[in-house]
């Protein structure tokens, strides 16, 4: 493949950031990209606003940005938007909610260089007193990142276009996909913590927790084949039947029935979930006070995570609905 030759308008790099409703970060955001030690002259800030009903796109216009709006779609069409309507050489993305080392264009753009045919991501770091749901649901975990995350990927212009950009299908994931399709294609999918970005935008409230777990399940039935491979993805499919079993029983009048599943499903299936995360971690074991509240946050994500596999259920109900009334009405017509 050709390589894209520069011109005047055209920039070395391209930073991509989506933005939802993001008021309250973006402003560091961008603070911290136009406070990068990479020459001004050889980078672009890309803002693609998506559906914003908040100041988002009142703060954006306060930076020396290209603003675009995307109105519609989901988080891969949205980084996708912003990349079609970009110049440079190599793509970084960044979330609104994230804040960048001033080093962070120079070392994405140093570890490219020195590296062919590798894609390199960063890892998302806490911030400074960490609240509650942060300290015992981010636990330091000893086992690798091994895919991308959408808030720190550095990434040559022609690779991303070889892998065919985000899936535009996903509510969330779609880095992960990106992460896949690339080993596929031969690349090195490689984290560095060299640029890590501070990630603010971090749940501080179980009802924001568990929207979050519901976001991120939807994808469950429309990517099966990845979720099959998925074992949290069992745990959270039997959660769910329990619950759809202990309504069944209370119909039917099975007590035993009832108790066993809400057994099961209340302690078990948790308690399975926070063993996992502690044995990853470098959780203390001195802090045994602690384990209740990780618990706590495992019996929420279960929650979460069911709520948003049974839309995900709903959602292609109807949509394949749809898809069948379509065709039976054009069979009609015709």
């Amino acid at each position: 493949m050709n390589r894209k030759v520069r011109t005047k308008t055209s920039k070395k790099v391209s930073v991509i950031l989506p933005a939802h409703n993001e008021e309250e970060y973006i402003g560091a955001c961008l603070n911290s990209l136009e406070n990068q030690n990479f020459p001004k002259d050889d980078f672009e800030i890309i803002v693609v606003d998506n559906m914003s009903t908040d100041r988002t796109a009142d703060i954006a216009r306060r930076y020396p940005v290209k603003l675009l709006s995307k109105p519609t779609g989901l988080v891969g069409s949205v980084r996708n938007h912003g990349f079609r309507n970009s110049s440079g050489e190599i793509i970084a993305f960044i979330d609104a909610d994230c804040i960048a080392p001033e080093n962070w264009i120079e070392k994405g753009v140093s570890l490219l260089s020195a590296n062919k045919n590798y894609v390199f991501g960063g890892f998302c770091l806490l911030q400074d007193n960490p609240s509650f749901i942060e300290r015992y649901w981010l636990l330091p975990s000893t086992s690798p990142q091994k895919d991308l995350l959408g808030a720190a990927i550095f990434i040559r212009r022609e690779d991303f276009e070889e892998v065919g950009l985000f899936d535009e299908k996903l509510t969330s994931g779609e880095d992960s996909k990106l992460s896949r399709e690339l080993r596929k294609k031969g690349h090195t999918v490689a984290l560095s913590s060299e640029i890590s970005v501070s990630h603010l935008g971090n749940p501080t409230s179980f009802r924001n927790f568990i929207k979050r777990q519901i976001w991120h399940s939807e994808n469950y039935l429309p990517s099966i084949k990845d979720s099959l491979k998925d074992p949290t993805f069992y745990l959270v499919l039997t959660w769910t039947l329990l619950l759809l079993s202990i309504v069944a029983s209370l119909f039917i009048h099975q007590s035993s029935i009832a108790t066993a599943s809400l057994v099961t499903l209340v302690i078990i299936i948790p308690a399975i979930l926070s063993a996992k995360r502690i044995i990853r971690s470098k959780f203390p074991r001195k802090h045994i006070k602690d384990l209740p509240y990780i618990y706590l946050l495992d019996l929420l994500y279960c929650i979460g995570r069911s709520l948003g596999l049974m839309k995900g259920f709903i959602r292609l109900g109807n949509s394949t609905f749809r898809k069948s009334s379509k065709q039976n009405k054009n069979s009609f017509e015709k």
